[in-house]
């Protein structure tokens, strides 16, 4: 089986599948068509969503934000401080 070709004998288990097995290139009524003669009912604007979805699942797979080490660590500090502080007022009003 060529990449990107579906395999008529053998259809993907969900509809995100099927579609995502045709290139990007494959027009969506076309990928929608041929999911209609698999007995998949879904429509155009299905098809544009997974594809935009892959895409950006793609762009966002095993990316940590990028957060600078000092600016974390000041953010950090300051949540801190802020807790101590509000924790300390609290004891303050009972003793």
């Amino acid at each position: 089986m060529l990449l990107g070709s579906v395999d008529m004998a053998s259809k993907p288990k969900t509809k995100r599948s099927f579609i995502l097995s045709f290139p990007v290139t494959t027009p969506a009524l076309e990928v929608v068509q041929k999911g209609a003669a698999q007995g998949l009912s879904f429509t155009t604007g299905y098809v544009y969503v997974t594809r935009s979805d892959a895409k950006l699942n793609n762009k966002l797979k095993g990316k940590a934000p990028k957060v600078p080490s000092k600016a974390l660590e000041k953010l950090i500090t300051q949540v801190i401080a802020r807790a101590q502080k509000e924790i300390l007022a609290g004891l303050k009003r009972y003793l």
